[in-house]
């Protein structure tokens, strides 16, 4: 439906409607506890937090952008425990969960790096923190070749192998569409919540909520978070963010 800008910069379809506030949700990585392919009710999806900068200040692991300016989120740290991503209509849930065909054939499968019948599970007691989602639109990023590494598991060291994968997601995007009386918000399980939609500015169109995954926390997404019980060696991302991966 076409649109038009009013003059608080509030977009307003050709029929007098308000239009429906966009939230995304960026997942520069992740673990999909649950089959895609299975095209479950909810999601669960492990992470990780960033750790510390060398003077011992935490790395913030969410950032929000209203319009894509930068804004303040209430707790920038997702903690450990359950993360639950509520979309509401005052004290409803508003529930439903969409997987599009081109993230399931995108993503990153631990089949690709350790064969197929033959990929190690996840270890759940070793993820840090599981992103609950009970709605959302769920969309592949950035899909380009990614190239990785073997190496011990005991010292981390190279074997010399290598894999150069097909194209995958580096990203996977999870989108909302808000109406006025809806919010969207991460709120910790028993505790506070993380950023709401209604922290944004009045008038704002777009708001994007990226949980950050950086290079130190590569190691935990493909080794730690993964059951390796009786192998010797696991595979890495060459360099830069891990990428989200699923099973099998």
């Amino acid at each position: 439906m076409a649109a038009l800008f009013t003059g608080n910069n509030s977009l307003t379809n050709l029929k007098g409607g308000s239009m429906p506030r966009h939230v995304t949700i960026v997942l520069d990585s992740g673990s999909f506890l649950q089959d895609i392919d299975k095209d479950p009710a909810e999601l669960d999806v492990g992470y990780f937090q960033c750790g510390k900068e060398k003077s011992g200040k935490d790395v913030p692991d969410i950032h929000a952008y209203a319009n894509g300016e930068k804004i303040a989120v209430q707790h920038d740290k997702l903690g450990q425990g359950t993360v639950n991503v509520i979309y509401a209509k005052g004290n409803d849930p508003i529930t439903g969960i969409s997987i599009s065909d081109s993230l399931k054939r995108n993503l990153l499968r631990k089949e690709d790096l350790y064969g197929k019948g033959t990929a190690p599970g996840y270890n759940q007691r070793q993820i840090e923190c599981t992103l609950h989602f009970a709605s959302g639109r769920f969309r592949c990023s950035k899909v380009k070749d990614r190239r990785f590494v073997e190496v011990t598991i005991a010292d981390g060291k190279p074997t010399g192998k290598d894999k150069h994968l097909r194209p995958i997601a580096h990203d996977v995007l999870v989108h909302f569409y808000l109406a006025d009386d809806e919010q969207l918000r991460l709120e910790r399980e028993n505790g506070p919540v993380l950023f709401s939609t209604e922290d944004a500015p009045a008038g704002t169109e777009h708001i994007e909520i990226e949980l950050v995954a950086n290079n130190a926390t590569a190691v935990q997404f493909f080794r730690d978070a993964l059951d390796l019980t009786g192998r010797t060696h696991c595979w890495l991302p060459n360099q830069g963010d891990p990428t989200s991966t699923g099973s099998p």
